[in-house]
């Protein structure tokens, strides 16, 4: 933590502000930019371009750091443009580094590997050798442990460069968009033997949870402290070292080591046109459900389909099984209230988290095209709420804002960054409330942002009938109008 003033003259200041300009809140990482009623920089000798860029239309400078602001101080998390987003969380590319080095003893640089038909970014690591060094599969594991360790997240590549492959841009600086380019993948022989694999899935699970003695084999993964960042990073590591792909959605059912060996002893991944195919199966039956759906739609063949949406509120977007779903959640909220409507993957999918994370993909698009400007309202029932989940966490990684996730009936518990409206059936089976423990030990390790939980009337499958739907209803708009109060503050 450092003050202010360390970075800029007296009486400057500073803020933090979105990749689209967009002002954050306190405590939320973002760009840093600063402000003084002096002059505090007037650009770049001779360089006319990279001047008007360096400054806001308003005068304020772009510093080029990553940080937060709490308490009237700035934390600086290192440089703008060395950050990773991975399931909407930030990561430091700095600190990878410097945590990789100090773990390993040896000299490593972390890019990131960005994939332009998603915009999704991935973890590249380059470890910087001299001479023909190569790196074997027990040093490729090292870096995986720490990172899972330290990070809770895996590297996709892992390649070697020599000191004098090293690009650099013209200031001297190590490029690491250069990097990206020139690292290739080195594919490390995989483990064979059942021993050898029980004993590389240990070390990756005490890793994970960062366990250092022996563990109960049937040990809950996430009410030891797992994540499903870490479990994703889990799957990564296993396709990579082990070519056998772990099913994430089956695994969290029983998310267990016993439940993992047995999954990755089983299964093998099947080919890549396979797995494009089923997708465009998946959608072709989605579009079917969706034929007879009566409301708005951005375009003929959108997946989301909008009643009252002449009203006045923001927004919301909404996941279920059924169009008489729909119509009740509408009805009930009141014509004011737009509903757009997002079937889950109710009897045309098989939740594997490659199914889930295309599903929610085309949603997150459509979401846009419905509503170009955020911030969004979203939510979800039963199937369609572990599908919320997965649009929020897409939304995230394009940098849009999400004000309010509403989960209804959640079972998973899957961690994320932001506030959480969680709902319960007071007669419903999945209520965990009615099972005893502490179910809010783990809403508060999933939710660090916060989350608020409603039991409204109704079992299991039956929260839209005409006895029920209006608990429903004023639960869900109680929420709303708690997320729209709170807009203004977090835009200030």
């Amino acid at each position: 933590m450092r003050p202010s003033s360390d970075i800029a003259p007296p009486a400057s200041r500073c803020r933090i502000v979105d990749d689209d300009g967009a002002l954050l809140g306190e405590n939320e990482i973002g760009r840093v930019e600063a402000f003084a009623p002096q002059t505090l920089f007037s650009g770049y000798l001779g360089e006319a371009e990279a001047s008007r860029d360096a400054l806001t239309d308003d005068g304020w400078w772009k510093t080029g750091d990553l940080g937060l602001i709490a308490a009237g101080s700035l934390a600086i998390h290192g440089r703008a443009k060395h950050v990773l987003v991975v399931g909407g969380r930030k990561f430091s590319l700095d600190e990878i580094d410097a945590h990789l080095q100090n773990d390993l003893g040896r000299h490593i640089l972390s890019f990131v590997i960005r994939d332009d038909a998603d915009v999704t970014d991935r973890l590249g690591i380059a470890a910087i050798v001299s001479g023909d060094e190569e790196l074997d599969a027990a040093a490729m594991d090292a870096i995986q442990r720490s990172l899972l360790r330290r990070h809770g997240c895996a590297a996709v590549q892992i390649s070697t460069l020599r000191v004098d492959e090293l690009p650099a841009t013209p200031t001297g600086k190590i490029d690491r968009r250069a990097m990206a380019d020139l690292a290739t993948k080195r594919p490390t022989p995989p483990a064979t033997t059942a021993e050898e694999v029980d004993a590389f899935l240990a070390s990756l699970w005490r890793e994970a949870l960062n366990l250092r003695c022996d563990f109960d084999r049937d040990g809950d993964f996430f009410a030891l402290g797992g994540d499903s960042l870490r479990a994703a990073a889990l799957a990564t590591i296993i396709e990579q070292r082990l070519r056998r792909q772990l099913p994430l959605d089956r695994f969290l059912v029983r998310p267990t080591f016993d439940a993992l060996l047995r999954l990755v002893s089983d299964d093998a991944p099947a080919p890549p046109q396979q797995r494009t195919n089923e997708i465009d199966a998946i959608l072709d039956r989605q579009r079917a459900y969706l034929a007879s759906w009566a409301g708005a739609r951005a375009t003929p063949d959108s997946f989301i389909v909008s009643l009252n949406e002449r009203g006045a509120r923001g927004g919301l977007f909404w996941c279920l099984q059924g169009y008489r779903e729909l119509t009740q959640l509408a009805k009930h909220l009141g014509p004011d209230q737009p509903v757009h409507g997002m079937r889950s993957g109710h009897q045309v999918m098989d939740y594997t988290e490659e199914s889930l994370r295309a599903l929610a993909c085309r949603y997150a698009e459509e979401v846009i095209a419905t509503q170009p400007d955020g911030p969004f309202l979203l939510g979800g029932n039963c199937q369609g709420a572990l599908i919320a989940h997965s649009v929020a966490i897409r939304l995230r990684e394009l940098h849009r804002d999400v004000s309010l996730l509403l989960l209804m009936e959640e079972q998973w518990f899957r961690p994320y960054e932001g506030r959480v409206a969680l709902l319960f059936g007071r007669d419903s089976k999945v209520n965990p409330y009615a099972r005893g423990g502490d179910p809010d030990a783990r809403f508060r390790a999933a939710y660090p942002q916060g989350y608020t939980v409603d039991i409204v009337d109704g079992a299991h499958g039956r929260f839209f009938t005409s006895s029920n739907i209006g608990s429903l209803a004023k639960a869900v708009r109680s929420r709303l109008d708690e997320a729209q109060l709170d807009l203004p503050r977090r835009l200030a």
